[in-house]
């Protein structure tokens, strides 16, 4: 056994529960009950195309399938879910009268494009003059999107407005003014800790968010993000046919890694596998397995296996790099990066979280893949906790000192400034009263009317 190694066991004193907090993620969030509740207004433009058909038709609850297979074939619907038919009668799908219930002729039309692989979206199109590979595409998504990772945690800098924009809206990066750049929030820190197809969701639903409140149609956004996640990979699709929200989407797919574009002006695109990942992770592989990479010792020493700069990135935001090997980094927690890390932010069970994510395979109980003991060292984990609450016994808020008060004045200012709750701190015998910084202009007004009555 390696000296100051920790290797959990089961004992009474070992056991911490680390909590990684609020989920905001979730990677089936995109059903039509989060697009009635987010978008209301796409309800409102019938689903047409064959795109938005066939995934509303698959993401429906099994109840409105029902109704629209039965509607579709026999004519006749023998049972009745309430909930899925209002569901269905929102959605503009069906209409619920008293000749029945009707399939509306746009849905109909674009499910049964899209089941048959026809329609003018899906027409035959020239073949490109640069073919791409899906091994090309494959590195092409990863290098775009590991940018914008990057850039999360300090990194590389992102030429890209548009998506400084987007994640900035969606609050994963935010202003600093001590350092006069944008810096990772703490939601962006627990993005990081996602798996990838949860990161794209969160990305593209913020993204549609900043299309609506820019006036785009939201429906044609909608529509192109339905279609790229259904696509075929290694298949080029056309561009003519696009609209120009559409095409907009794609220009910002492209930057992120979802879509391959060449150039602005070329008529063909490729989906990438990040942008299948959006409806399932099958193409992803073993790259987003988490194997773990962390040796964490007693002595609050880490031992980083990886040659990921963007997991060094994000090991650095909490922990002092001592020095780095070809394939491993040496850091070490100390109290000085833990309030660092602390003060952009973070909190202790993120940090906790990550570690505990991110530990080794070899550190874990392999035998006991249920148990709730944390492969953390207690005195590692127990002292950033203690590092947390000392950050967090003193709190600091902006003040004006007033001194050389008047002694008759004193006593009448101070009663006032309590009233109004702006006294912060006050001291008699040396005439000394700290009040809020809003309140500055109020308490010299009554001062200088003091001053008036007592003369």
């Amino acid at each position: 056994m390696l000296r100051g190694l920790y290797y959990p066991r089961r004992c009474k004193h070992s056991v911490i529960h680390i909590h990684p907090g609020p989920q905001h993620f979730c990677p089936t969030i995109f059903t039509t009950t989060y697009l009635l509740r987010h978008f209301p207004n796409v309800p409102r433009r019938p689903l047409q195309t064959p795109d938005p058909s066939i995934v509303v038709f698959r993401k429906a609850p099994a109840g409105a399938g029902y109704i629209i297979l039965v509607r579709q074939q026999t004519g006749e619907v023998r049972v009745i879910f309430p909930s899925e038919l209002a569901l269905l009668e929102h959605l503009r799908i069906i209409s619920n009268s008293s000749e029945g219930i009707m399939i509306s002729s746009p849905f109909k039309e674009g499910l049964i494009a899209a089941l048959q692989g026809t329609g003018k979206l899906r027409e035959q199109c020239s073949e490109p003059k640069y073919s791409v590979t899906i091994e090309d595409l494959d590195q092409y998504a990863d290098q775009k999107w590991e940018d914008v990772l990057k850039y999360m945690v300090g990194g590389d800098t992102l030429n890209q407005d548009a998506v400084k924009k987007a994640l900035t809206i969606s609050k994963l990066i935010a202003w600093r003014d001590d350092v006069k750049d944008f810096d990772i929030s703490p939601l962006g820190f627990q993005f990081l800790l996602q798996d990838r197809q949860t990161q794209l969701w969160f990305y593209v639903i913020h993204f549609l968010k900043c299309c609506q409140a820019e006036g785009s149609p939201i429906a044609d956004a909608l529509g192109f993000v339905f279609r790229v996640a259904y696509s075929t990979l290694g298949n080029f699709y056309s561009t003519e046919a696009l609209t120009l929200t559409e095409k907009f989407v794609l220009r910002h797919f492209a930057k992120i890694g979802l879509c391959y574009h060449r150039k602005k002006k070329s008529r063909h695109y490729y989906p990438t596998p990040l942008g299948i990942a959006l409806r399932t992770t099958s193409l992803l592989g073993r790259k987003d397995a988490n194997e773990g990479f962390l040796i964490i010792e007693t002595n609050f020493r880490i031992y980083a296996y990886t040659k990921s700069e963007l997991k060094i990135s994000l090991l650095k935001l909490f922990a002092k790099p001592l020095y780095k090997l070809p394939t491993m980094l040496v850091a070490s927690i100390t109290r000085s990066s833990v309030r660092r890390a602390m003060q952009q932010g973070l909190t202790a069970q993120q940090i906790l979280h990550f570690l505990k994510v991110e530990v080794h395979c070899s550190s874990r109980m392999q035998s006991f893949p249920s148990s709730p003991f944390s492969p953390i060292p207690p005195t590692v984990s127990d002292q950033i906790l203690l590092w947390e609450q000392e950050s967090n016994r003193l709190s600091t808020t902006n003040g004006v000192l007033f001194r050389h008060i008047p002694k008759p004045l004193l006593h009448p200012l101070l009663e006032f400034t309590k009233s109004q709750n702006m006294c912060i701190w006050y001291d008699l015998d040396r005439c000394l009263m700290i009040i809020s910084h809003s309140s500055r202009k109020a308490v010299k007004d009554k001062l200088r009317e003091l001053k008036t009555i007592t003369t």
